[in-house]
Order: structure tokens, then sequence, then C-alpha cells
């Protein structure tokens, strides 16, 4: 990815040199191209998609978005577009919305519509809150990725990634939680012996804090948001690890 980020920066630079831009729409363009490789955002798709089960005329499209066309590859592809969330919904978009509202008997609010809920990113930094209840401390971290892909649970490996604070300071790192000594039944893993959430059925997380650091107080230990009790071979709730 850097080496992807020096080169378009380079291309950039390339460009308004011999092109002489001088265009403040050019440079911003530039800018924010740069700017958004530099800091990993991926662009999400700016699609309004049906949201059959609420009925919220606000649901946008959580894909990336497809280059050529500014929108993903399942939006460009469908036959029935039902416009971007960031413009207000034409009389057709509302009235599909009605009829099916009438047809189920689901609550729907034609003003519902705000265009404060468009999200221009993908945000993939996940927070979440861990507690260390024998020193009385918690801390508030971000997930962040080894590789910029959601979790494949066919991937015999699994997810690993780093731990940030609020202020990009490093404080540790996460990977699969992976029953390497078979203690654990087949009913509560996948193929590939992920240890599974027993609500969700995903795969469970190990927290690893760094041993020394003058940013939290936690002891240096795995957390895990369930521990298990090998002896009726059952997951329970630890309360270490939250979701925000």
């Amino acid at each position: 990815m850097d080496s992807d980020y020096k080169i378009v920066k380079a291309f950039i630079k390339a460009l308004h040199k011999h092109n002489e831009f001088n265009d403040n729409v050019g440079k911003k363009i530039g800018k924010k191209i740069v700017k958004d490789m530099k800091h990993k955002r991926i662009v999400r798709c700016p699609c309004r998609i049906f949201d059959k089960y609420n009925l919220n005329i606000n649901e946008q499209c959580p894909n990336a978005i497809y280059t050529i066309t500014n929108i993903c590859y399942n939006c460009d592809k469908q036959s029935q577009q039902l416009g971007v969330v960031n413009s207000t919904p034409d009389k057709t978009v509302i009235q599909t919305y009605m009829d099916y509202s009438k047809k189920y008997n689901i609550p729907f609010d034609t003003n519902s519509f705000h265009k404060g809920l468009y999200k221009k990113y993908i945000n993939q930094y996940i927070k979440i809150k861990i507690t260390d209840y024998s020193t009385c401390s918690a801390i508030i971290l971000f997930k962040v990725p080894a590789y910029l892909t959601t979790l494949d649970t066919n991937n015999d490996i699994g997810e690993e990634g780093t731990l940030l604070d609020k202020y990009n300071n490093v404080i540790g790192s996460y990977d699969t939680w992976i029953d390497y000594d078979t203690i654990i039944t087949d009913l509560q893993k996948n193929e590939h012996n992920h240890i599974l959430d027993p609500e969700s059925h995903i795969p469970l997380l190990r927290y690893h804090l760094t041993k020394k650091s003058i940013y939290h107080s936690l002891t240096n230990r795995v957390y895990k948001k369930y521990r298990l009790n090998a002896t009726n071979d059952s997951l329970y709730l630890t309360n270490d690890v939250i979701d925000n």
C-alpha cells in the first residue's frame, strides 16, 4: 500500500507540473486521492439499497465503490436503481416503499429521509472496550486489520491485526481464537477450529496487550469475550471485552 501511495502521489505531482493545473478544483481532487490512500480509506458505495425489514429509506450500500462507475459492482449491475442516499429520493422510490409497507403491514415514514446519514467511507476500525476487573481499569481500543479485508471464515488462519488507542498508540494485537488442542466439541467451532460466538456464530478473537506500556494500566494477559469451561464444554461471557 505504501508503494502505491508514493506512485500515485508522484503521478499527481507530474500532472500538475506538465499540465500546469492552476485551478483549485484540480488541486483539491489530487490532495483528496493522496489523503485517502495515505490513510487507507475505502470509499463506500453511495447507493440506496432497499431495506425490506425496517423500511429504512436511508439504508446505504455497505460495499466499496467500483472505480469505473463510482458505485459498487453489485449496484452497477442492478436493473432497478433507488438513487443515492445523499440526494432526495424521487416519487417512484417513495411509492415503492409505501406499496411494500401496505403489502406487508410494516410502518414507513415518508418524511424519514435524512441526508446526514450518508457515510462516505467504510469504517474498518471497530471499537472495543477492554476491562480488567482485577485492577479496576478499562480502555477503549480500535481494531486495525492486518490486511484491509473482512474476516473470511473459509481461511484456516483467521483474523489478526493491531490494537490502537484513540491517540494511535499501538497497545497490542489480536487474533482468532483457535482450538489447537482440540478440547472443545465440533458444535462450538467451524471446520478450521475457529471457536465460534454462541450467539452470532462468527469466530471469536483473542486480544493481547503489550507487556509494558505507559498508555494503560491493564494487566498484561490475553483478554477474551468468552471463557471456556472445559468441564461442561461451554462458553461463558467474561465481560472483559465489549463491542462498542
